[in-house]
């Protein structure tokens, strides 16, 4: 008699999760260079204005609106030998990097034709990125089928997967300086350290495919992608998760504000021209040092140790209180820790001053807590609905619920990137003319964060204070959206414990009957 089982529960070695680590490791590197240098490289390198940078945005999300479901659509219908999620980690790899690495090609086609080569480049991305991420998203429910041995791994997971956030963040900008100033050697500065980049997010994932493995068989069954999307919403669970995602996504914008807030806000806080000649004098090697270079990467030390640190925290503290309540206590401490920033920031302690970027760099530790608990905490709710649903419909819903999932968080990006991109646009912020003005970044545009600074009619101490707001308020303004859906989040943990396995037990006796029919006919 054969004694294949639907699910296999044993326990998840430490290799495996280690293995399944190196996933987020390699998407994580991907998505953070993407936003931490992109916008960046296409406003201040390639030419375009922030206006035509929310249009990428916005195109490539009319695309993501027929890219995600159909992705989720083919996840929900694939059935292998290798499983359903885990072969498009292997399939979507090289494809994914190559795409990442494309989006920097130094072109010169002029203002234009830039323009229309980066939406291309864009949609190509995110078509590759999409059939990388979904599988990734919805394999955590299949490798880890038990919810206290997934959250443990999703924490683990993400804490070594978040080192790939820390060095694009720390290195980026800094190997592209390797390629000195001037457009031409900026653009190939860029694209060569994209490249190196895109090589380091490759590997591991190569490696995570080879070390984890599917524990939840799915027979074969033919699905119908809307009527899972109807069932999905029809979770009221899922559709306060939703909202959740949606806000979720204003906190972790701000951080493509950062090379910003290092190249333009903190001119004069180290001289630029001085280190170079020392260093030169003591070494007898020319290099050229940028703000963005050399801040951003000190700017998130104190972020990216806390949001490593974050994670870690979420087992024990969850043995303390279930998920929706640490959602909402560490939604509400995050916004007041950012506001609190903001404030310092402007009126106390000036952020364009040497103590101002020491504190601001101190202070981050606490701003960035909530980004690293809040994405674990969301992945791990949304599993726990994949599990629900499977309960009432029957039906396992994985590329259905996290392709939606991923769309919603996508919508929300490009939405308010260009919200965000266009009042900074507003307020007068134009880099060629601003280089002007700083005199190739050596002098500051402004010399106090309260005292207007007025230039041919734009207001500089306004442009860097929304700067510095974008860092700081937009993110207390998206911690308290966040919560506040939670309110109504109904969901029992620990009944679902005991449903589940009742549920799994008698699915594992269904699933042994049909063998048994099928060996006897």
């Amino acid at each position: 008699m054969s004694k294949t089982k639907r699910i296999d529960l044993k326990n998840s070695t430490a290799k495996e999760i280690i293995a399944f680590s190196l996933l987020p490791f390699g998407l994580l590197t991907i998505q953070t260079l993407i936003n931490t240098a992109l916008n960046l490289y296409l406003t201040d390198v390639l030419g375009l204005t922030l206006a035509m940078t929310s249009v990428v945005l916005s195109a490539t999300k009319i695309w993501d609106a027929v890219n995600d479901p159909m992705m989720g659509m083919i996840v929900d219908k694939t059935r292998t030998k290798k499983g359903k999620c885990r072969p498009y980690i292997l399939w979507m790899v090289v494809p994914a990097c190559l795409a990442t690495a494309m989006l920097f090609f130094p072109v010169n086609f002029g203002q234009k034709g830039n323009f229309i080569y980066v939406i291309v480049a864009y949609i190509v991305y995110y078509t590759f990125y999409t059939a990388l991420d979904i599988p990734y998203q919805g394999l955590n429910t299949l490798v880890f089928p038990e919810d206290k041995v997934r959250v443990k791994a999703v924490s683990i997971s993400n804490t070594v997967g978040s080192i790939g956030t820390i060095l694009p963040s720390i290195l980026f900008f800094t190997i592209a300086g390797l390629w000195g100033t001037g457009n031409a050697n900026e653009k190939r500065g860029y694209f060569w350290s994209a490249v190196i980049f895109a090589v380091m997010a490759g590997i591991p994932i190569v490696i995570s495919y080879f070390g984890v493995k599917e524990k939840v068989y799915i027979p074969p069954k033919k699905t119908n992608y809307f009527k899972g999307l109807k069932i999905v919403f029809s979770d009221s669970k899922m559709r306060v998760l939703t909202v959740c995602a949606f806000f979720t996504a204003i906190v972790n914008l701000g951080a493509i504000f950062l090379p910003y807030f290092a190249k333009w806000n903190c001119i004069g806080v180290i001289p630029m021209d001085q280190l170079c000649g020392w260093i030169q004098e003591k070494t007898g090697i020319a290099i050229s040092l940028t703000n963005e270079g050399l801040l951003t990467p000190v700017l998130q030390i104190g972020s990216g140790i806390s949001y490593m640190l974050s994670m870690v925290l979420i087992p024990p503290l969850l043995k303390k209180m279930d998920k929706k309540t640490l959602w909402i206590w560490m939604s509400f401490i995050g916004a007041i820790a950012d506001i609190v920033t903001f404030v310092i920031g402007v009126w106390i302690v000036p952020y364009n001053t040497v103590p101002g970027v020491i504190l601001y760099t101190v202070l981050r530790f606490f701003t960035n807590f909530p980004v690293g608990m809040s994405l674990v905490l969301l992945i791990a709710m949304f599993s726990d609905t994949v599990d629900d649903i499977e309960m009432r419909s029957k039906e396992r819903l994985e590329g259905t619920v996290f392709s939606f999932r991923s769309l919603v968080n996508k919508v929300s990006i490009a939405v308010f990137n260009v919200v965000m991109l266009n009042i900074v646009n507003f307020f007068g912020y134009e880099a060629s003319k601003m280089a002007s003005i700083s005199q190739d970044y050596t002098v500051p545009l402004i010399t106090s964060t309260t005292q207007a600074s007025i230039v041919d009619g734009t207001n500089y101490t306004t442009v860097l204070n929304v700067i510095f707001f974008m860092l700081t308020g937009l993110g207390a303004i998206g911690l308290i959206f966040q919560a506040i859906p939670m309110f109504f989040y109904k969901f029992d943990e620990k009944g679902q414990e005991a449903k589940l396995k009742k549920f799994r037990e008698e699915k594992e006796k269904e699933y042994q009957a049909e063998l048994d029919n099928a060996l006897q006919a």
